[in-house]
């Protein structure tokens, strides 16, 4: 099966940093100093592919170092459970929801996945990943996508109540996700609530998957541990998981 990520990229940064100087976006070009690129590869001496490897190593170690922080290395278990399924997108999609629930010894965390393949599909077919911003009911009208119960950022406009979702976000964010014409081509497409894996608001890292390992978690004494990005990107790839054993 073939999975495209698809994540909204912001770079971690400590509070302390924050805390020194407000951030001010620069929306002109004129104003942008002088810089030079360094070499994505440099000068080859050898095959194409010896050097790649290196240097795709350093860049991995420099976008960990200054931007979204090294996940953790340390054990985990996970099981995944089938909430329901269903016909969806009148009748040419399956509906799918799982739930996964990841154990450490500092306790259990659940993401809700929710996926739709062809509803003549005999066997697996590729399929987009990426992550909803508001709930996965917000992706579709389908009334049977279950309304996240996680903190949720407020927007009226995506019925957000008092940092919870209600039903009447259903829907709203369906323009981004066009998945009867997916479905109609022969793809599925399966999606997470970024909250469910890390609730996007500053607690010093208490919550979401970041509380399963409390040994990692990232501050000003450990800048380049894994924030909020690299957690989604981490929590993506625990829906990966499922997506292989299960779909």
């Amino acid at each position: 099966m073939v999975i495209v990520a698809v994540i909204t990229l912001l770079s971690f940064c400590p509070k302390s940093v924050m805390s020194q100087k407000k951030f001010e976006a620069n929306y002109d070009e004129a104003k942008v100093p002088e810089y030079e690129l360094p070499e994505i590869v440099g000068e080859v001496d050898g095959s194409f592919e010896a050097i790649w490897a290196k240097r795709r190593s350093e860049l991995l170690q420099a976008f960990g170092e200054q931007m979204y922080g090294f996940q953790p290395k340390l054990p985990f278990k996970t099981s995944f459970e089938k909430l329901e399924e269903g016909s969806s997108c009148d009748g040419k999609a399956l509906r799918q929801q799982y739930r996964i629930t990841i154990k450490t010894e500092a306790g259990s965390h659940s993401i809700d996945l929710l996926i739709f393949t062809p509803a003549n599909a005999k066997q697996a077919v590729p399929t987009f990943l990426g992550l909803s911003f508001f709930g996965n009911h917000t992706v579709s009208d389908d009334p049977e996508i279950t309304i996240t119960d996680a903190w949720c950022r407020s927007s009226k406009d995506k019925g957000v109540v008092d940092s919870k979702a209600t039903e009447k976000g259903r829907g709203t964010s369906k323009s981004r996700w066009p998945i009867e014409m997916i479905v109609d081509a022969g793809y599925g497409v399966a999606t997470c609530y970024c909250g469910d894996i890390d609730p996007d608001f500053h607690d010093e890292f208490q919550n979401g998957v970041h509380a399963l390992f409390p040994k990692f978690v990232p501050g000003t004494d450990h800048p380049d541990r894994w924030g909020t990005i690299s957690a989604w990107a981490w929590g993506l790839s625990r829906m990966l998981d499922c997506l292989d054993e299960v779909v």
